[in-house]
């Protein structure tokens, strides 16, 4: 049986059955979204889970207040927990709430927002309607997450997403029709020989112009990880 609870360098998360479990999808944003953005002080997690990628930005970014929402209560709950038993109590605030809901609420601007969001469209849902909308996205559209952060982004500020491969191409069109444009791209790919399967996308109001670079998750020789993963995720990462 797998833990109950996944270890961290710096802090330690719950995941208590029942609950979204640590994925490699949620470390990768956590660790990738906002480089090069150490000014931000004000940050937005849609969809938080058990708090992880919360967590990971209040490690990276010390300046900043971190606002993370959940509308499943045993989430909320969860996520509320591992905050407090963080390092980084005092500077992130889980609140129980929709994306809809929030937004009616009149928060305040962002200059990070970050969103592993549900995306399997197409595949056999789960019958509990609540485990199922964790990760199907009839509760929560990558559309109505672009059009949320078009209203709350700071004037310099970008919404980051970890999306499946085809989904994230479909956003990056999607995102420029709304008036956010690209400013950074990473296909993700699990061996070197592999197809891409993720897409790590970061956007913004401005059109600086799109990096796009590579990063493959593990060797096929040995069964490691890579260098750039390694590097991307060592904070974090016990072992790295």
């Amino acid at each position: 049986m797998s833990n109950h609870w996944f270890e961290f360098r710096q802090f330690r998360i719950e995941q208590p059955a029942g609950v979204f479990r640590v994925g490699t999808d949620g470390v990768l944003l956590g660790a990738w979204a906002g480089a090069g953005r150490s000014d931000a002080v004000s940050i937005l997690d849609i969809g938080t889970g058990t708090g992880l990628i919360a967590l990971m930005l209040a490690q990276r970014f010390p300046q900043a207040l971190i606002t993370a929402i959940e509308p499943d209560k045993e989430s909320f709950e969860v996520a509320t927990g591992n905050a407090t038993a963080s390092p980084w109590h005092d500077r992130i605030t889980v609140i129980n709430s929709s994306l809809d809901e929030y937004l009616s609420s009149g928060p305040e601007e962002y200059d990070l927002i970050v969103s592993n969001p549900p995306f399997y469209n197409h595949a056999l849902k789960n019958p509990d309607p609540r485990k199922a909308s964790f990760r199907h996205s009839g509760s929560l559209s990558v559309n109505d997450i672009v059009a949320a952060a078009r209203s709350l982004l700071a004037g310099t500020g970008a919404l980051s997403l970890v999306l499946p491969w085809a989904e994230g191409n479909v956003a990056v069109a999607n995102a420029a029709l709304a008036g956010l444009y690209c400013s950074r791209m990473t296909k993700v790919r699990p061996l070197a020989a592999s197809p891409f399967n993720r897409l790590l996308l970061e956007v913004e109001r401005e059109k600086p112009g799109c990096a796009v670079n590579i990063l493959t998750l593990g060797h096929p020789s040995h069964g490691g990880y890579t260098r750039d993963y390694i590097e991307l995720t060592r904070d974090f990462y016990p072992g790295f």
